[in-house]
């Protein structure tokens, strides 16, 4: 019984995939997004609550989405517009320090030193300036 649902829930998720990037093919311009730079988020909600499993960033987001449709599975996506003042290397090595996301395939001890090597490279060079990174920043060290 359980290898009946596991095949048929493949199944849908194959069917979805399918649709999106057929839609995607026939009308691009139906998922058109501002230009700039985000960061995204999947999620699996398969188990009653909402996982985080991937956290990315992308300046060609459905491009981006496309691609993970074809390796990860999620049900879902979120994605932010992040101002061009904000490092969003920084942003993102945070958010996946936090979270820890199981897509994210990098072991954390190497996430902390990109994260720490981020943050010491802006102060030195001074262009960590916003109070949002410093707050969020902060924030991470407490993890």
């Amino acid at each position: 019984m359980a290898n009946k649902m596991f095949e048929d829930l493949e199944k849908l998720e194959a069917a979805t995939r399918k649709i999106f990037l057929d839609i995607l093919e026939m009308d691009p311009g139906l998922f058109e997004v501002p230009n700039g730079e985000y960061i995204y988020m999947l999620y699996d909600g398969t188990q009653g609550k909402d996982c985080i499993v991937y956290i990315g960033q992308s300046e060609d987001l459905l491009s981006r989405l496309g691609s993970h449709l074809r390796d990860k599975v999620f049900t879902h996506f979120a994605y932010y517009l992040i101002p061009y003042n904000v490092d969003i290397n920084v942003l993102e090595m945070a958010l996946i320090k936090y979270f820890q996301p199981i897509y994210n395939s990098q072991d954390m001890g190497e996430i902390s030193r990109k994260y720490e090597k981020l943050i010491e490279n802006r102060r030195k060079t001074k262009t960590l300036k916003t109070d949002f990174l410093e707050g969020l920043h902060a924030a991470a060290e407490k993890l």
